[in-house]
């Protein structure tokens, strides 16, 4: 089952940090680790994914993970893709 945005949309780049906090959440780690990991307070990392979900159109955090999968935006390589993403769904 492929996941999408809605038609037609067309999808706001996303930071750096957005995808980081998307592919470690989407990894199965908690805010709080995140947090760890990057060095930012876990109310940033909420902030970063709550940014994304807005950005993707995601009605929850698991969809906003599945539309960053879709596009190829999760990998450590795509993380420079996050900031040139300007693709209609």
């Amino acid at each position: 089952m492929q996941v999408i945005a809605p038609a037609g949309m067309e999808l706001e780049p996303l930071t750096v940090r957005e995808c980081e906090c998307l592919r470690e959440l989407a990894q199965g780690e908690r805010p709080q680790r995140i947090a760890a990991t990057l060095g930012i307070a876990p109310i940033t990392v909420d902030f970063h994914i709550r940014n994304a979900r807005r950005k993707l159109g995601a009605r929850t955090r698991e969809h906003a993970i599945a539309i960053a999968l879709s596009h190829g935006l999760l990998s450590k390589v795509s993380l420079n893709t996050c900031l040139k993403l300007k693709t209609a769904v």
